[in-house]
């Protein structure tokens, strides 16, 4: 995708290091796995940043059985961002595209939003802190003001050339036809163009 998450600031921001929320000690262990691995794919690096919004850990599951999801608390940031106002999809305007289709094939995309990029410039403002340590997003932030609206760009930018078979709903995406040959041709075109 060629899309990239930019981040325009209105008058009156001032860079600011915020101090890291405490992660508590049996979450230690998950949470620096989980950089590591964001590291070795690259969606992160390690910064010298001015600016530092902290780390949140969000527990999955009931008593966070299914581990633990990492965001960023980007309030500060979010709130000197200029919105963007490129539409979202609404999901009642895509059933009504695709729901009287005989074959609908849905996909998910995996962390979605760590498809686009950040613009270089704009990085610094992504860097968050945890655990004694300072990194930013190469690739776009789940909770960053205009994460959605940089995504749904890049996806309605692939899938136009597929728009009389393809749809989607911010990450998610469907496949549709009315007969099953024509559906499995559409499936191998979509997975091409990924």
């Amino acid at each position: 995708m060629r899309a990239k998450h930019c981040v325009e600031l209105m008058p009156g921001f001032k860079q600011k290091r915020m101090r890291a929320y405490k992660v508590p000690e049996r979450l230690q262990p998950e949470v620096e796995c989980q950089l590591k691995e964001m590291l070795a794919h690259g969606i992160i690096r390690k910064s010298n940043s001015p600016m530092a919004s902290p780390l949140v850990c969000v527990l999955k599951g009931k008593g966070g059985c299914d581990g633990v999801r990492l965001a960023v608390d980007y309030r500060y940031v979010n709130q000197f961002t200029v919105s963007d106002a490129f539409p979202i999809p609404e999901m009642e305007d895509v059933i009504q595209r695709i729901g009287g289709k005989r074959y609908i094939t849905s996909m998910d995309c995996r962390a979605g939003y760590h498809q686009t990029s950040v613009r270089e410039q704009d990085k610094w403002l992504t860097a968050f802190v945890c655990l004694g340590k300072l990194f930013e997003y190469n690739r776009t932030p789940f909770e960053m003001r205009n994460a959605g609206q940089t995504f749904v760009r890049a996806m309605q930018s692939i899938l136009q050339p597929l728009k009389e078979f393809a749809d989607s709903y911010v990450d998610d995406t469907a496949v549709h036809s009315n007969t099953w040959r024509f559906h499995l041709s559409h499936i191998e075109e979509f997975l091409k163009t990924m």
